[in-house]
């Protein structure tokens, strides 16, 4: 959706129209669809969603029950989301500071319980995968400094500079 925004802009500029109509309309169906990843609560977006309608990336929830932190962070950085629903998504972030910052850095996801962080993953969760799968490992848990960023412009744009 943000790439779609920033060809939008690049179509007005050169001045086709027509173009610029067919990335809005590919927008709108963008965010339609995204309205299918939100969170039952609806204050974040989930990791994804199997066919059958099983969210990935809900808190609390039996399986996949971790927080999934770029998705919403990208959606309140890159403007897809409105003002309301990105201080919606930064409160729930400020809501889990302890787990998703537990040192100066972000996290990229949270814990889906036990130490596993993602239970998701091909090979099952952190502790069956093992190595750089494990919980506060590479992505799992671990630090990406291209999440704190994006974060940067999250925090920004909603008024968290401190």
């Amino acid at each position: 959706t943000a790439a779609l925004d920033r060809l939008i802009a690049c179509a007005e500029l050169l001045s086709d129209d027509e173009l610029a109509v067919e990335f809005r309309r590919r927008r709108e169906l963008n965010l339609k669809g995204l309205e299918l990843l939100k969170a039952p609560s609806g204050k974040h977006f989930v990791r994804s969603r199997d066919p059958d309608g099983t969210l990935h990336g809900v808190p609390g929830q039996d399986r996949y029950g971790y927080f999934e932190t770029s998705p919403n962070i990208d959606a309140v950085a890159f403007r897809i989301v409105d003002d309301e629903d990105a201080e919606t998504i930064m409160a729930a972030i400020d809501d889990m500071d302890e787990e998703l910052r537990p040192n100066i850095f972000l996290l990229p996801n949270g814990d889906a319980g036990n130490g596993v962080g993602y239970d998701d993953m091909l090979c099952g969760s952190g502790h069956q995968c093992g190595g750089i799968f494990e919980y506060g490992h590479w992505v799992n848990g671990g630090v990406w400094s291209t999440v704190e960023g994006r974060a940067f412009l999250a925090y920004f744009r909603t008024g968290r500079y401190d």
